[in-house]
């Protein structure tokens, strides 16, 4: 694994300031002490994002124009405001960057844009996110129980009427897509300074097809499937295994705590939706 161009991140340092900056180089010196390790650093996945999620500032989307056409617009605006990875298609690529482009600052006052900035700022999300993929794919395996060490994890497992294959259990892949904020109390949506939608991520489950969601006994929105427990903080862990007894996929929310101690899976877990789609 390479460490992030320290040329682009140079350019990107000189370019932001303050609070930013700070995030930014934050994130930069996780990634690289994690790729000269081989693997994420105690909350390195969590910290490495942050600084690049904050983007380059808050952009005004009317000052915005690209000449190739409306989808590599939204794509390379979603970069530059969130950091969301968007592929060059060549070194010689003419991004239509004009004078024009500005950022929007806090107080409203527009910002130039050099096309610099949103060179380096592009190769380096795309750097950010290969490394993170790697990274990600060099986790080691969750360590699973044995069924049956336990007389209490065989009790549980059975009064969930599952036969589940060992060897099958794992996490189910994890994505997100970009919606507006909601206050967390009122549930009223959220705006920036300047009006424009405050978003945030929604992460989701990509859950199979097919996957049967009702299998076991305490299936039941907002309790753990394994215990039965009311889970008050919602955080879940989702949980993909074969049942022997169907040949199907089985689909399960799971408190931190059961999932940790019956299948063996350590995650901080998320927050669960119906079941799991978008």
């Amino acid at each position: 694994m390479k460490q992030l161009n320290p040329k682009l991140v140079t350019v990107i340092r000189n370019f932001l300031k303050g609070a930013r900056l700070a995030k930014f180089d934050a994130s930069v010196e996780v990634l690289n002490k994690s790729i000269a390790e081989g693997q994420w650093i105690k909350r390195g996945s969590v910290k490495a994002d942050s600084g690049f999620y904050q983007g380059l500032g808050k952009i005004r989307y009317d000052y915005f124009t690209f000449k190739r056409g409306s989808d590599d617009a939204a794509a390379l605006y979603f970069c530059l405001q969130w950091g969301q990875p968007f592929k060059l298609r060549g070194k010689n690529l003419d991004l239509g960057i004009k004078t024009s482009y500005k950022l929007a600052a806090d107080q409203g006052t527009p910002i130039n844009l050099p096309e610099n900035v949103v060179r380096a700022w592009v190769e380096l999300c795309e750097e950010k996110r290969a490394a993170a993929d790697e990274l990600h794919a060099a986790r080691p395996k969750p360590v699973l129980t044995k069924i049956g060490l336990s007389p209490k994890v065989t009790k549980t497992l059975k009064e969930m009427d599952l036969d589940i294959d060992i060897s099958s259990i794992r996490m189910p892949p994890i994505s997100y897509y970009m919606d507006q904020a909601r206050d967390p109390k009122t549930q009223q949506l959220l705006f920036n300074h300047d009006g424009s939608k405050k978003m945030e991520r929604v992460y989701y489950v990509k859950w199979p097809a097919k996957t049967k969601f009702d299998a076991t006994r305490f299936y039941q929105p907002g309790t753990c499937e394994a215990c039965g427990k009311y889970i008050p903080s919602n955080m879940f862990v989702p949980i993909l295994a074969e049942d022997n007894k169907t040949k199907k996929s089985v689909g399960m929310w799971l408190g931190c705590d059961c999932s940790r101690n019956i299948f063996g899976v350590k995650d901080i877990g998320m927050r669960r939706n119906n079941d799991g789609k978008k």
